[in-house]
């Protein structure tokens, strides 16, 4: 009976370690990429303030940034989405990690996530799609 119990304990053991160490290991990676990406947009922040503190405008692309101050972006894990409002309002800036889900081509297409594999996507909406009649001019509590 001693013996089915170590033979038991032999086999168990090792694998519950092994199964540890890999949970171990991939919850490790997880903050890291976690960590990537609030680093990367921490740089590119604090390269906009340095680009406004120094020319007294904010940049006008993530790719200014780049070439005069020095971020370095793994396209292929990073996106980053850059917003200017005004000349002297801070950007809106939102990095996001590239997922392994296919995302809307750069084109302005607009694909429906419940709509079937294959299936074309819509065009993006443009300007013209719209007519002045369809926005009434009255504000918020107007009429």
């Amino acid at each position: 009976m001693r013996s089915l119990a170590k033979t038991i304990v032999i086999i168990v053991v090792p694998i519950l370690a092994a199964v540890l160490l890999v949970w171990g290991a991939e919850t490790l990676g997880r903050g890291q990429e976690g960590e990537s990406l609030k680093q990367l947009e921490n740089s590119v922040r604090k390269a906009v303030m340095t680009c406004y503190a120094t020319e007294g405008v904010y940049p006008p692309t993530v790719e200014y940034l780049e070439d005069h101050y020095g971020i370095q972006i793994d396209h292929n894990r990073f996106n980053v989405f850059y917003e200017i409002f005004g000349d002297n309002i801070m950007p809106q800036i939102t990095v996001m990690e590239i997922g392994d889900e296919e995302t809307a081509a750069d084109d302005g297409d607009v694909r429906d996530p419940d709509a079937p594999a294959g299936e074309e996507p819509e065009e993006g909406i443009d300007d013209e799609d719209f007519d002045d009649e369809d926005f009434d001019d009255e504000g918020p509590g107007e009429g």
